[in-house]
């Protein structure tokens, strides 16, 4: 590639440490927004927006194309607490980059620092969407996309790092990538009183520890064995005091599908063992599903073909991993493909001389080395995106 990348390289560990030193949650990344901003306009070739309260848009545009490529990248951190000891650890107290959206929006700038390093290599119009809220559901996506962030794009493309791939690789799972998710609620209405007359009581902590095993044979006899999904508790909440039988109880959790029929039925049989469980020991129960939760990535075939005929050339045959199966976790990188074909990759962020802690971890440590593995590969859609057809 005729860009140095060496340079670039240094300025995204530079960027990648302080947003690590100082990150903000889901919708609130205020500071993070301004100093993504800051970087932008020094490069003096961007259109920068804010279509949202946090967050930023940025256009690179050619005269005369009608072609549009999007790059999303992700700005929040998690409420976790750090435990790692590196030297740029998390100075906000209970906030952490622990998922690599840190890498992700590094990533970021540097492939628009690469960009205006020598911008007439690039043939169609760029446009870099640094997105908040990816953390909590419905996500910072829908919004951008309700807002018109989508408007006029061919195609996007998105990396998520990812622990347990070698270090630099890109691993593409054409088609169904990642799974859908929903967030749940279950409400247990009984009826309480004093621990020693529990015949006057309707026990809610029994209706729900039941409702908790029976709800482990929605899956393993609901679903058609050749598919699958996860039905997971995730809290189970009741009562404070030693010798009083409460009224309710609450428990949450998640589903995990990769297929629209088979989320349909998990979530229809999960409301039917609630209710008829709830109701042969005479109290009440309800599942409260949100509105709007996240749906599985589907990366188009198409562009996934073509990314596996450029990664060997661009980066090295030993870079390129096509994965079998999707991944289970969720993304709302989802709701980019309601409106565009895109594709979501997994960045290989493995050590080598120690265990890399997995996604979401308080010890979270992915190997920086990657990080240019990353721009590269968004360097190579954005040089080569002109000539797809």
């Amino acid at each position: 590639m005729d860009i140095d990348f060496k340079q670039i390289e240094n300025k995204v560990l530079e960027y990648r440490r302080y947003l690590h030193a100082h990150p903000e949650p889901s919708f609130e990344e205020y500071k993070t927004t301004e100093f993504i901003a800051q970087e932008l306009e020094k490069l003096k070739i961007y259109e920068i927006r804010r279509l949202a309260k946090t967050g930023i848009v940025a256009d690179f545009k050619v005269d005369k194309s009608n072609k549009t490529v999007a790059f999303r990248g992700d700005i929040d951190a998690l409420i976790l607490e750090e435990k790692g000891k590196c030297e740029f650890a998390s100075k906000n107290k209970g906030v952490m980059h622990a998922c690599g959206h840190d890498a992700h929006t590094a990533m970021l700038l540097g492939l628009a620092h690469a960009i205006a390093s020598n911008p007439n290599n690039i043939k169609q119009n760029i446009r870099l969407i640094f997105q908040s809220g990816e953390e909590l559901a419905p996500g910072g996506a829908k919004t951008l996309v309700d807002l018109g962030v989508m408007d006029g794009v061919d195609a996007i493309f998105a990396i998520h790092v990812m622990p347990g791939k070698p270090c630099g690789t890109i691993s593409i799972k054409p088609k169904i990538a990642s799974a859908n998710k929903d967030t749940f609620d279950i409400i247990v209405n009984g009826k309480g009183g004093h621990s020693s007359m529990p015949q006057n009581c309707i026990d809610p902590i029994l209706v729900a520890s039941s409702i908790v095993v029976n709800l482990q044979s929605v899956v393993s006899r609901g679903v058609n064995p050749f598919s699958t999904a996860v039905v997971s508790t995730a809290s189970f909440n009741s009562g404070s005091e030693y010798g009083v039988i409460p009224n309710d109880a609450r428990i949450t959790g998640a589903v995990r599908s990769f297929d629209n029929d088979v989320r349909a039925v998990v979530k229809e049989k999960m409301q039917s063992i609630v209710e008829g469980t709830a109701n042969a020991y005479g109290a009440k129960a309800r599942v409260i599903f949100p509105e709007w939760d996240y749906s599985a990535i589907y990366n188009d075939p198409n562009l996934c073909e073509w990314l596996c005929g450029l990664i060997p050339n661009y980066l090295g045959k030993d870079k390129l991993i096509i994965d079998e199966f999707p991944q289970s976790f969720s993304e709302d990188f989802s709701e980019y493909l309601t409106k565009s074909r895109g594709v979501m990759v997994w960045l290989g962020i493995d050590n080598i001389d120690k265990d890399t802690p997995k996604l979401h971890s308080p010890y979270f440590d992915p190997n920086e080395a990657a990080f240019i593995e990353g721009v590269k590969y968004f360097y190579m859609i954005a040089k080569e995106f002109y000539h797809y057809e």
